[in-house]
């Protein structure tokens, strides 16, 4: 997560959360317990972006869409794909190479050559 990124509706930046994290992690681990338990995951906020100061600002053509996601739900998003992987990885192939992390193009054809 960037440092410099812009905070979503909370107010919280990645900065702050670096900072502070030892006096919140109690009530930060309570609450992404609590999120994998009950399968919620909070949603971002999509808002428009003028695509350049140049552009007609009454076009919405003009505009595009992101998404602010709040920093806490982007470390939530970390730690779902680390258990995701813990319980996946074990289950695949040696064979299997696309969408495998530390494994590479090469790695296939080589394998495929003996």
């Amino acid at each position: 997560m960037g440092r410099d990124k812009a905070a979503a509706e909370d107010g919280i930046t990645a900065r702050i959360l670096r900072i502070d994290f030892p006096a919140i992690a109690e009530i930060v681990t309570t609450l992404f317990n609590e999120c994998w338990r009950t399968a919620s995951f909070p949603s971002g906020r999509v808002v428009p972006l003028l695509k350049n100061r140049d552009k007609d600002r009454s076009d919405p053509k003009s505009y595009r869409p992101i998404s602010l996601l709040p920093v806490l739900s982007k470390a939530l998003e970390y730690l779902v794909c680390l258990r995701l992987r813990e319980q996946i990885e074990p289950r695949t192939t040696d064979q299997q190479f696309g969408f495998t992390a530390r494994k590479i193009t090469m790695d296939a054809i080589l394998k495929m050559r003996v």
